[in-house]
């Protein structure tokens, strides 16, 4: 049936991301990214607000995905994104300059 063919093309797809080479290299970048974060924060004498939280989770999530990125990318990838969700959990869609709707649709 067309489901089957379609869940199969998908799993096929998918397996090479869930075979044990990647799964251990996948653990690896984790553990090395979070290791070099919290090095970082242990540092800091500076209190540290939720957005190097978020940073976090964003820089693990693109080094797991895309290999070792710069804060230099991650920075500005989640200052846009932190935009583009205060724009999209808005009361109204009208882009009116100012509002969160309109930052967000800019970023």
């Amino acid at each position: 049936n067309n489901s089957g063919h379609y869940h199969r093309t998908l799993r096929r797809m998918m397996e090479p991301y869930f075979a044990p080479k990647f799964v251990s290299n996948y653990f690896k970048i984790v553990d090395e990214t979070t290791t070099e974060i919290l090095d970082k924060w242990a540092s800091s004498d500076a209190f540290l607000s939720s957005e190097v939280f978020k940073l976090y989770a964003l820089k693990v999530f693109y080094a797991s995905s895309f290999g070792r990125v710069d804060d230099e990318v991650i920075t500005p990838l989640h200052d846009d994104l932190t935009i583009w969700l205060n724009g999209a959990f808005t009361v109204s869609t009208k882009r009116i300059p100012g509002t969160n709707f309109d930052e967000g649709m800019k970023a």
